[in-house]
């Protein structure tokens, strides 16, 4: 860890791919949070921002990472390919925690109709626009039959909405 600590990255990214149908909040509890925050304290007085990746079911878990001193839940999965809704993000994580996902990559897939994409890109523009801790990002990747012209799409309706 203190080649972490002493490298001239300012991000670190814990890719433990937490998930509250594996993590139950008690397990969480118990044994994440005193190790994430021990973790973040000596990464912070690096002048380190800690990124966690935590996709797919949150309900229970989301709403614990703000006592563990983690800058920022990465690859949030909205319902109904999560179990939390997209207008809770918010809610649960707290107000310092910056929030990152909010597209489901199956959406990406030509399996889905384009239309669920760009309706949930709206809704994101809705409820976050003036958020200045939530980041649009893809949870958890685009799939391999992925459409690349709906990153466009994405990427259209952002610039299509640029913040006042």
């Amino acid at each position: 860890f203190e080649a972490i600590e002493e490298s001239p990255a300012r991000y670190v990214y814990f890719g433990d791919n937490i998930s509250s149908d594996v993590v139950n909040p008690k397990f969480f509890r118990d044994y994440y949070i005193p190790y994430y925050k021990r973790r973040s304290e000596q990464l912070h007085r690096k002048k380190k921002y800690i990124f966690l990746h935590i996709d797919g079911t949150l309900r229970g878990v989301l709403e614990l990472v703000k006592f563990t001193g983690i800058d920022c839940a990465q690859s949030l999965t909205p319902a109904p390919v999560g179990d939390v809704p997209l207008e809770k993000f918010r809610e649960l994580a707290g107000n310092d925690v910056i929030i990152w996902g909010g597209l489901p990559g199956v959406y990406f897939s030509p399996r889905y109709p384009p239309e669920l994409l760009k309706n949930m890109m709206e809704e994101i523009i809705e409820l976050y626009l003036h958020d200045s801790k939530f980041i649009v990002g893809v949870a958890d990747e685009v799939p391999p039959d992925g459409d690349i012209k709906r990153v466009r799409m994405i990427t259209d309706i952002i610039e299509e909405n640029p913040i006042d």
